[in-house]
């Protein structure tokens, strides 16, 4: 069936991009696992993500995202418990102190 309504097709290309954005972010997370040798969770591939600066480039740049501020809203829609997480939070903050001493 096909639609004339440009909102409709948005619709199916909003889903399209989530969908490659899922598969991305597993593929992503798979390499993260045998790179590390470790199993790896949504949490560790966002701590990767924020200390590991190659890492974060080959992954926007695999997923065609411009900003790494939209990649770090995507993961939090997908996966909210990452907003509640100590273990992020711990991570965020070792991880900011040595960015603190050099100001």
């Amino acid at each position: 069936m096909y639609h004339d309504d440009i909102d409709y097709a948005q619709d199916h290309t909003h889903t399209i991009a989530d969908r490659e954005l899922d598969e991305i972010i597993l593929r992503m997370g798979s390499l993260l696992s045998i790179l590390n040798n470790k199993k790896t969770n949504q949490v560790k591939l966002l701590i990767a993500l924020v200390r590991d600066d190659e890492f974060r480039h080959w992954f926007l740049e695999i997923a065609d995202i411009d900003s790494f501020q939209y990649l770090i809203r995507c993961l939090m829609d997908k996966y909210p418990t990452l907003c509640k997480s100590k273990v992020v939070t711990g991570a965020l903050i070792r991880g900011n102190k040595p960015r603190k001493n050099t100001l």
